[in-house]
């Protein structure tokens, strides 16, 4: 739970100040859990925090009434303000109170292993080409609707090619799902990446999609991007403050 969470990180505190001192400064990657527990020790040390939040919580509605006052106060209190994206920003202004101030984006960023990687240049043979989308597998990553469209178009186009990475509780109903329409030689499940492996595939891959509901950044998008990849995204509020549509 949230609160045995923050109990967890009181203890972590009193082991970092007894080893390191007491910081100057916080920096908490949400309102939510990381926050409450920034406010707590800002309202009893002194200590100034900023926040940067990456959440779908609060796009997806997850967020209560009860949870949403508290981010709130979290908010109010902290130094300075970001999310990860410029969309994502209006979002927390128009759910939070008026009260709480500036929101500032602050892109994420692309490991450096994508790119130290050698910009490969593709060609399409014999009409070849070769979809990728690499996600936790979950509904709200709606990888269903990227098959549902990629079978709706390339059906029986055996050179063109969709490969899944990923795992998660949505994989049982892809692997049916590619069953039912047929495309089982043309949709393959690639399983959980490591980062490497994430390289590899995204190198080979001609074109990357991301067919999110919600995504308040989408690191995967500049990733592909790093490797010179072109991307086909959803405008789900994140990757339409990355890639211009066309």
């Amino acid at each position: 739970s949230r609160w045995h969470w923050i109990r967890h990180g009181r203890l972590l505190f009193e082991r970092y100040v007894d080893d390191q001192g007491m910081p100057d400064l916080i920096h908490v990657h949400s309102l939510l859990n990381a926050g409450v527990l920034a406010l707590e020790l800002h309202l009893k040390h002194g200590i100034p925090y900023i926040v940067t939040e990456h959440s779908t919580f609060f796009a997806r509605g997850l967020v209560s009434t009860d949870e949403m006052a508290l981010a709130c106060e979290v908010a109010i209190q902290a130094n300075r303000r970001f999310a990860v994206s410029l969309p994502f920003c209006d979002l927390l202004i128009n759910q939070l109170s008026n009260e709480v101030g500036q929101w500032e984006p602050m892109p994420n960023i692309v490991n450096q292993a994508f790119l130290d990687q050698p910009y490969q240049q593709h060609t399409y043979k014999n009409q070849s080409l070769r979809f990728l989308t690499i996600a936790l597998l979950t509904k709200t990553k709606a990888t269903t609707n990227l098959v549902q469209a990629f079978a709706q178009r390339f059906a029986g186009q055996g050179e063109i090619i969709l490969e899944i990475g990923g795992d998660g509780p949505e994989l049982p109903h892809l692997e049916k799902m590619v069953e039912d329409l047929g495309i089982q030689s043309q949709v393959h499940f690639l399983g959980e990446l490591t980062r490497l492996e994430v390289i590899g595939a995204m190198a080979a891959a001609n074109v990357f999609v991301l067919p999110s509901h919600h995504e308040t950044f989408g690191v995967v998008v500049i990733e592909a991007l790093a490797l010179g990849k072109p991307v086909i995204a959803t405008c789900c509020g994140g990757p339409e403050s990355i890639i211009e549509s066309g």
